[in-house]
């Protein structure tokens, strides 16, 4: 396992990890951004709702492998694919930002949200007396959470010659709560699979995500204004005209792209989050635990 980053690999992935989330995580897609406490996001729509469960699979997901160069985008290192499954999400990448640091030392909230995030996914949802009648089963099913919210972003996004993957998937989740299924029974299945794990499930759980993701950007926000403050340098225009910015950007950067990332960053920096910091009953986190 490589045990860090470079500063500019770090720069790309926070950027492409504030980016990822702030396509989720906006006005746009809510009704509410919710109040400070209790609070109880809704979706403009049920199409915003599928939208945000596609836009969230790449969030679980992680770079794809170029097998032209043989590697992974700007040689970042292979996810621990053996490991829990957040750690073959882009969280792995910040468990080593985490862990080794290149803009200093790592505010409290950020190791913290990771870790509340990357437990619940790494938990199982249990659905009571879940019924799928194409097959003629009502069960007791558990699934890993990554692994549901996964298959119920791809079913939202492909048609069912695009599902394959999902397909198999679910003939495993059978098989490990022991009820033995065929192949072409799950494509069948799949349906039934989407409305109690994305109309149901999801939805109801979705406030308590859109919590834990604000909270790791706002925890991404808090570990880089160190680094903003010491990087921004106000350039003051002609009179009567709004001043701009520069970087002092360091001089330990690879290449151009990761330049251009770190300007990025900052100036995402310079915006904060998009969404106020905000909180949930816990009942809409633990009642489908």
């Amino acid at each position: 396992m490589v045990n860090s980053l470079s500063v500019g690999q770090e720069t790309i992935v926070l950027h492409s990890i504030c980016q990822m989330i702030d396509d989720m995580v906006n006005h746009a897609m809510f009704k509410s951004s919710a109040s400070l406490t209790d609070g109880n996001i809704l979706f403009h729509s049920f199409v915003h709702a599928q939208l945000f469960n596609v836009l969230l699979v790449d969030f679980l997901s992680h770079p794809q492998y170029d097998r032209k160069i043989q590697k992974r985008p700007f040689d970042l290192p292979t996810v621990n694919t053996s490991g829990a499954p957040s750690d073959r999400s882009y969280l792995y990448y910040l468990k080593m930002i985490c862990t080794d640091p290149n803009f200093g030392s790592v505010p409290e909230r950020l190791s913290k949200s990771l870790k509340s995030l990357a437990e619940w996914l790494d938990g199982d949802i249990v659905l009571k007396d879940a019924h799928f009648p194409t097959l003629g089963l009502v069960l007791d099913i558990r699934v890993n959470r990554l692994k549901s919210l996964s298959m119920t972003g791809n079913i939202s996004k492909h048609n069912v010659t695009r599902l394959s993957d999902a397909a198999n998937k679910l003939l495993e989740i059978f098989k490990q709560n022991g009820k033995t299924v065929a192949l072409d029974e799950c494509y069948a299945a799949l349906p039934e699979f989407q409305e109690l794990f994305h109309d149901h499930a999801f939805i109801y759980q979705s406030s308590y995500i859109v919590q834990m993701l604000n909270d790791l950007r706002w925890g991404i926000h808090e570990y880089l204004l160190p680094e903003f403050e010491r990087s921004c340098v106000p350039i003051r225009g002609e009179a009567g005209r709004q001043y701009h910015v520069k970087f002092n950007i360091p001089v330990s950067f690879e290449n151009e792209f990761s330049k251009d990332s770190y300007r990025l960053l900052m100036q995402l920096v310079n915006k904060e989050p998009i969404i106020k910091s905000f909180g949930v009953n816990a009942s809409m986190r633990d009642l489908l635990s």
